[in-house]
């Protein structure tokens, strides 16, 4: 059951990140700044704004991400790997990386110091610990992302308006010159390397979801693997073998794009944590569901007792309670298992803990907790 749903969560995350990504965009709230209206939504974190998205009306068919060039970018340009339109403005092209191979959006602003020029100044700008983060234009909205370092602040929320608030005038000035090159055809007819971005960047992110989803619920689980390095040696295994055969593909079918490098930083710390934490809870259920061994019982000492207390997404605080026992045999590490309220309070140091042994599927043994019982109520070994 538990590899069934493991498989299930990992389509239906690969899915959502899909859809995510595809449908790129967000809601926000009707606004009105430096006489302008648009749309804003504040990037906040447990009460700490970290941001803030500004966005006006933009052409649908265009797709592009406007973002500061950095020594990433300039590394792989002169590698050869990576390919960025360059528009002859020096105080642009060296400032900017154009994230888009739409050669109508490159035509089209060939020239154009109004676009390029605003785009400049807005990214050249920086007050009171804020500045751009990038200016991205898809589904019919044009927006800029405005980074802040000091979201602690009663004031940060009103300086981040106003710093916007300076740069919106030059993302209007973007917005009129793309509404006058507007194309017929979509951005995806017109930049092959979109969605196969796209589909690289899905499966990253995909299993990374999967990977927080089953470790979470691995949490929950009564069972637990013994033989833990030879699980993690083997997902080590897999793993290399999936984040090889996406930055592979990503090779193939991105090399000489503007996106190529962007989307190989996201599969190595994304797609890498993603496919090893997914692998681990995928091998760690297949050793257990299929393991068709003899159970052998083990009795191990309670040692001590905790509670460990955390939020969670949808309750404010979760608590824990954990009963410590002894560690297996040719194991020394103490281990915890979970138990319910009522039973942490009856258990006493000294108590037996029972367990359950198996051999796996896979030859890794596991064990699952079965049962408390008193030091009184254990009858002596025999």
């Amino acid at each position: 059951m538990w590899v069934a749903l493991g498989f299930v969560t990992l389509v239906a995350s690969v899915g959502y990140q899909w859809w995510m990504r595809w449908h790129y965009s967000w809601a926000g709230v009707e606004d009105n700044l430096a006489g302008i209206l648009c749309k804003t939504k504040v990037r906040s974190r447990q009460g700490l704004d970290y941001g803030l998205l500004v966005g006006i009306d933009a052409p649908e068919t265009f797709r592009f991400q406007l973002k500061r060039e950095g020594g990433w970018d300039r590394f792989f340009k002169w590698a050869g790997l990576t390919h960025e339109h360059q528009f002859g403005y020096s105080g642009f092209d060296s400032l900017v990386y154009v994230e888009s191979d739409d050669q109508h959006l490159f035509n089209s602003l060939a020239g154009n110091s109004q676009f390029l020029h605003a785009a400049q100044h807005m990214f050249a700008a920086q007050c009171e610990d804020r500045w751009l983060k990038r200016i991205v234009c898809a589904r019919g909205r044009l927006w800029m992302v405005i980074g802040c370092g000091d979201g602690y602040t009663k004031t940060s929320r009103e300086r981040n308006r106003d710093f916007a608030a300076n740069l919106l005038p030059h993302l209007q000035h973007m917005q009129k010159e793309l509404d006058a090159c507007m194309p017929d055809a979509s951005a995806v007819e017109r930049d092959r390397y979109l969605v196969p971005a796209v589909v690289v960047l899905a499966l990253s992110s995909g299993l990374a979801l999967a990977g927080v989803i089953s470790w979470a619920r691995s949490l929950l689980s009564p069972e637990f693997i013994l033989d833990i390095e030879a699980l993690k040696y083997s997902a080590w295994v897999v793993t290399a073998c999936v984040v090889g055969s996406l930055a592979l593909a990503a090779l193939l079918s991105l090399k000489g794009s503007s996106r190529l490098h962007l989307v190989l930083t996201e599969l190595a710390l994304v797609g890498t944590f993603g496919a090893w934490s997914t692998s681990s809870s995928v091998l760690r259920d297949i050793n257990v569901e299929f393991d068709l061994s003899p159970a052998s019982h083990v009795q191990r000492t309670l040692v001590g007792k905790s509670v460990h207390k955390s939020k969670r997404f949808f309750r404010p605080t979760s608590t824990t309670y954990l009963l410590q026992h002894q560690g297996w045999p040719g194991d020394t590490r103490k281990r915890s298992v979970a138990v319910s309220a009522a039973t942490y309070e009856k258990a006493s140091i000294g108590d037996t803990l029972e367990f359950e042994e198996h051999q796996g599927y896979f030859g890794w043994r596991w064990a699952k907790f079965k049962a408390w019982k008193p030091a009184a109520a254990v009858e002596p070994a025999t």
